[in-house]
């Protein structure tokens, strides 16, 4: 899954809590790797802190497309 937050600038306490509910359901999908594009390492961060559940995917960030992309071509 690639996630393209380029243009991201933040989301409410109420957001984040749905982001990270969507995120635990992902942990009992099949999913094999999730690759953010993300051009601010304090968004990254963010992100991060915001989300707990991130924690539990292969998830790596990346601030390109064509690098993001190669990774998850690794996956297949």
């Amino acid at each position: 899954m690639m996630i393209d937050n380029t243009n991201f600038e933040g989301c409410t306490p109420e957001g984040f809590k749905e982001l990270n509910t969507f995120n635990s359901w992902l942990c009992q999908t099949q999913l094999k790797a999730k690759a953010f594009i993300i051009k601010s390492e304090i968004n990254k961060q963010i992100i991060k802190n915001r989300t707990p559940s991130l924690s539990l995917q292969n998830t790596r960030f990346f601030s390109n497309y064509q690098e993001a992309n190669d990774w998850l071509k690794s996956f297949s």
